[in-house]
Order: structure tokens, then C-alpha cells, then sequence
């Protein structure tokens, strides 16, 4: 964990001054309403090397709790990177003690495949349903959501790691 964290900071010490930056949308950190923590995922896949996956752990009031890395040698579709990085976050929240709590996602196909009820027969759909069943057996402790990057920009770094 304190390599994680360690490393995010190196990463945004290196990074363009302000004034040197393309204008953003501004998005800020949401405190939550019910939950006690804010688990961010993200993935990404690498060009014929894999798929990284990365999980960012807050409490309510949006102060860092714990992060986690994962690397992976199988190509994954993006989707189906997104649905192993949600599990991914949910293996922490639950191992650490980090709920109730609420997942948040920028891969709204992800979140929309785990939300609906039917399962599909693809990969995907098989993935969905067992994140699914993991969110169900916490018994209401924990949700799920659509989130824009930009909310997500240090799970993001995680990722890329």
C-alpha cells in the first residue's frame, strides 16, 4: 500500500503545470450519502501485454484509505477488464473491512450489464452475474455507480501502474 501511494505522488509531481494543461470540465469529489466508503475502479488493457487494474479506497469524507494494484497477462475486451476490476474492488472492500460502501465505475456498459436483471450469455454477461452475486450476498451494504473519469483520475494512474 505505501508503495501505491508513494508512487501517485511521484506521478502527479510530474505533471504539467497547471497553466500548461487543456481545460478540464471541473469535477469534484462527492461526499456520500449512506455509504461509509467510496471504492473507485478502473482498468485498462495493454496493447498484446495484459490488462491492469486499479482500486482507489475512500472514507466519507473523501480521505485515502487504501489502494490496490493488479497485473494481468490476459487480453481482456474493455468491458470485460471494467467487470474484473469491479470484482477487484470488491475483494478489498470486503477483505478490508471497507463497507457499506459504493463502487464507482466509468465504464457505464460495465454497470449497466451488473444492474440489469437477465443474464447474457457472453463472457460479460457470465462476469456481471458474479459480481452480482457478490454485491447481493452484502446483503444492501453495497451499491454501484456510473461515475465520469475525471472522478476517477488517481484509480485511472492505478491502472496504468
Amino acid at each position: 500500500m505505501e508503495n501505491a501511494e508513494k508512487w501517485l505522488i511521484e506521478y502527479l509531481k510530474n505533471q504539467p503545470a497547471e497553466s500548461e494543461k487543456v481545460p478540464r470540465q471541473v469535477v469534484q469529489w462527492k461526499p456520500l450519502d449512506k455509504a461509509t466508503y467510496k471504492i473507485n475502479v478502473d482498468a485498462t488493457t495493454f496493447a498484446g501485454a495484459g490488462t491492469g487494474l486499479g482500486v482507489v479506497v475512500r472514507d466519507k469524507n473523501g480521505v485515502f484509505c487504501c489502494a490496490g494494484v493488479r497485473r494481468t497477462r490476459i487480453q481482456w475486451t474493455s468491458e470485460l477488464a471494467e467487470l474484473q476490476a469491479i470484482k477487484f474492488g470488491l475483494e478489498i472492500a470486503v477483505e478490508k473491512g471497507f463497507v457499506p460502501g459504493e463502487i464507482e465505475s466509468d465504464c457505464l456498459g460495465a454497470v449497466q450489464q451488473i444492474e440489469k436483471e437477465e443474464t447474457s450469455m457472453a463472457e460479460e454477461g457470465a462476469e456481471s452475474e458474479k459480481v452480482r452475486e457478490m454485491i447481493d450476498s452484502l446483503n444492501g451494504l453495497m451499491g454501484i455507480q456510473f461515475s465520469v473519469r475525471e472522478s476517477t483520475r488517481a484509480t485511472h494512474i492505478f491502472a496504468h501502474i
